[in-house]
């Protein structure tokens, strides 16, 4: 970044790397294969990771390690890539309209940008490098057609997603820091479990669809509900830092309007969804940050689901 007009701060990063990856697939028959893949790359962080512009009050020599006084510019951001290191096996079945895909992954992280608590001006979660963490878990995606053409799908995702070895130091206005281990917890906004599962049938040009999907626990921040610190759960006015499974339902009408507009080419279709069927109430996300140096009191809030939401789209193709 050159100059910004607001603070006159430049700015050099530098992040290069290799992305190795190896993969292979092997089609057993025409209806099954098997494939595997390893991988090792880098990511190199946003942009305000490694300077966020709109925040007036950060410190420039907080997010650098060097400062050039004769080019004014800052240098070396300690922001630092994500590296990671990962594994994937699984396999396919396709037979006519069935189909059915199971994955397996393992994801080693060092340096993974997580939660670190509260949103920026444009509510998005504020991250963070930590130390090590981990990813893994198991996918199962299947489809196909039953009796009386009524087409079936669903997904379902299984992750044990943890901070592996994190921990974070939190001045105590005494020259010292308080030690904060997050090591072992479950990463904050990651849910547990996801589900889908769908059903649909078509009669002439309108096709009718009913839907529904489930998402698992998921933490605030990244103490996993105070998991190592169960007296803070005690203290009067303590707000539990998670947010509990839920289960929403969402209705879809798709009508090909294309003969009725007598278009011999090209498309017209109209599509009318409504979501959250039941006007069902749930916190769907939400976040969590401490009030003190110590971890001890803590500021959350949560953001509901809406109560119905009604989506109308009409797609013309040429």
């Amino acid at each position: 970044m050159r100059d910004d007009r607001i603070r006159g701060i430049s700015w050099d990063g530098v992040y290069q790397f290799l992305s190795p990856r190896l993969g292979a697939n092997w089609n057993i028959s025409d209806r099954w294969n098997l494939y595997a893949q390893a991988a090792k790359t880098e990511s190199e962080p946003t942009f305000n990771n490694v300077w966020d512009p709109e925040d007036p009050a950060t410190d420039p020599a907080d997010r650098f390690e060097h400062f050039d006084a004769g080019k004014n510019r800052y240098m070396d951001p300690k922001a630092k890539p994500e590296r990671l290191t990962s594994f994937e096996l699984g396999a396919g079945y396709r037979s006519g309209t069935t189909r059915v895909k199971m994955n397996a992954y393992r994801m080693q992280f060092h340096d993974e940008f997580v939660f670190a608590g509260g949103i920026d001006n444009d509510g998005l979660p504020l991250t963070v490098n930590a130390g090590r963490s981990l990813h893994q878990g198991i996918e199962l995606q299947a489809g196909g057609r039953i009796p009386g053409d009524v087409d079936l799908a669903g997904y379902l995702a299984v992750s044990h997603d943890v901070l592996s070895e994190d921990t974070v130091l939190s001045p105590d206005g005494l020259g010292g820091t308080f030690v904060i281990d997050y090591s072992g917890n479950r990463i904050a906004l990651f849910p547990d479990h996801t589900a889908r599962l769908s059903v649909a049938r078509t009669f002439g040009p309108v096709r009718l669809e009913l839907s529904g999907r489930r998402i698992g626990t998921i933490y605030t921040d990244n103490s996993q509900n105070e998991r190592k610190s169960p007296a803070n759960r005690e203290v009067a006015g303590y707000v539990d830092k998670k947010i509990d499974p839920y289960t929403l339902a969402a209705a879809q009408v798709v009508a090909d309007l294309s003969r009725a507009a007598r278009r011999p080419a090209g498309s017209l279709t109209l599509r009318l969804r409504v979501d959250n069927l039941f006007a069902t109430k749930v916190a769907q996300i939400g976040y969590s940050y401490p009030n003190d140096a110590a971890y001890t009191d803590f500021y959350s809030e949560f953001f509901p689901a809406a109560k119905r939401s009604v989506l109308v789209g009409l797609n013309f193709g040429f």
